[in-house]
């Protein structure tokens, strides 16, 4: 009896009941969110094919949406300035992806492929933003638990996404020429990804109608009188701003110690990202390339052991946030990261290792944002921009080490 009332906090539970619909609303976005990252790795020879392009082309595609998603997160800290506002940028956004999975079968040219998937970007880009402003927000020291359950989500969406995408994978290497057949089997393979992201801008306007956000509601009078307390006064008071307000003058008389917490930050989660960004959208490359040479298929698992490490990892690591500070979590997922990348730079050439590689490197660094989020926001007692920073850090890391990584297997080789 006594474990089961450490384990379910009844002050933490309370304070989730209290903030349930605005929680459970967050966290299907950020589901919609997972649905995205995890897309174009698995598919993206076949999208190669599809446009009738070259790798090299396809990486700019990666390019772009990362590009935007960076984007999109320095413009979501500017959208998050009431609830009402962070609402509706939120079910913008996840409606655009909605309708941006719709076309892409459509989208014969990696121009095309270019910008559906930057529209998209910057949509997930706010979508990442809002959301960890949010929860922040709401739940401030008790952030933590609720940031790894948040990113558990999106684990979970990146997991299913290329399960989804697996009957778009040709077995074979597939013929430019011969693009039609192809297309024809995405677009009712991509008709099940799109029909799982349209609830979530549903749960966005049901969560608006809940909060009285929307100009039906029946209690119009009370949103006039509620919206002053979600004013902009309170939001910028705690610092939850763009990422260009962290140059206000009331940032500038800060102490050294206030810009290297953000520096290293920033630092961690860019190459953290970066490295699950590159390698969610590379592993499969670089497993049916030589010296390798796996089957298309079971190469494609290797997305899904990826994304479903990560996703366990985080599962985990919403009780051991819990019971352990964040950085002991921190040390150890950085440690792990570390010698994982070491072990698969030594057995570069061994298929069995990669699997086991890619199920470690999932499980270690699956915590290391929220961890660093949760750090940081705690050390700066919630008055930086620490959030907005991380975020765009993050966006930029996964942008320019994809773009780094695409580039080095064009020109280089895949090993």
């Amino acid at each position: 009896m006594k474990t089961s009332m450490q384990v379910l906090d009844p002050r933490i539970w309370t304070v989730f009941r209290r903030h349930a619909p605005q929680t459970l609303t967050y966290w299907s976005v950020f589901f919609s969110f997972g649905l995205c990252i995890a897309f174009l790795g698995p598919t993206v020879l076949d999208l190669r094919c599809q446009t009738q392009s070259t790798l090299q082309q396809i990486t700019w595609v990666f390019f772009s949406q990362q590009l935007f998603l960076l984007i999109g997160s320095s413009l979501g800290g500017l959208l998050e300035k009431t609830l009402t506002s962070s609402l509706l940028a939120l079910f913008s956004s996840t409606l655009i992806i909605s309708l941006v999975f719709a076309i892409i079968p459509l989208c014969h040219h990696v121009l095309l492929l270019s910008i559906a998937m930057a529209l998209a970007g910057k949509a997930m880009g706010v979508i990442d933003t809002i959301g960890n402003l949010q929860l922040v927000k709401l739940y401030q020291k008790d952030s933590a638990i609720f940031l790894q359950v948040l990113h558990f989500f999106t684990g979970l969406g990146a997991l299913v996404s290329p399960l989804v995408a697996d009957p778009f994978l040709a077995e074979d290497s597939c013929v430019l020429g011969a693009n039609w057949t192809m297309n024809s089997s995405s677009l009712s393979d991509l008709e099940h990804l799109r029909n799982s992201l349209l609830p979530v801008p549903a749960a966005v306007l049901a969560l608006m109608y809940h909060e009285r956000r929307l100009s039906c509601s029946s209690s119009t009078t009370r949103l006039l009188h509620k919206e002053p307390r979600s004013s902009p006064t309170k939001d910028s008071s705690q610092g939850h701003e763009g990422v260009f307000d962290c140059c206000s003058p009331k940032v500038r008389g800060q102490p050294a110690s206030f810009f290297i917490l953000h520096a290293l930050g920033g630092g961690i989660v860019f190459i953290t990202d970066g490295i699950i960004g590159s390698y969610a959208g590379f592993v499969y490359t670089y497993a049916v390339s030589p010296p390798l040479l796996m089957g298309h298929k079971m190469a494609g698992c290797l997305d899904s052991i990826f994304w479903a490490s990560i996703t366990a990892g985080r599962l985990s690591f919403i009780y051991l946030s819990y019971r352990y500070p964040a950085p002991t979590l921190l040390t150890i997922n950085l440690v792990g990261v570390i010698l994982v990348q070491c072990l698969l730079l030594i057995f570069y050439t061994s298929c069995v290792f990669l699997f086991i590689g890619t199920c470690v490197l999932g499980l270690c660094i699956s915590s290391v944002f929220p961890s660093m989020l949760a750090l940081t926001e705690d050390m700066l007692d919630y008055k930086g921009c620490a959030t907005t920073v991380l975020v765009t850090c993050a966006s930029a890391g996964e942008m320019l080490l994809q773009l780094l990584v695409g580039s080095v297997i064009h020109s280089r080789g895949s090993y």
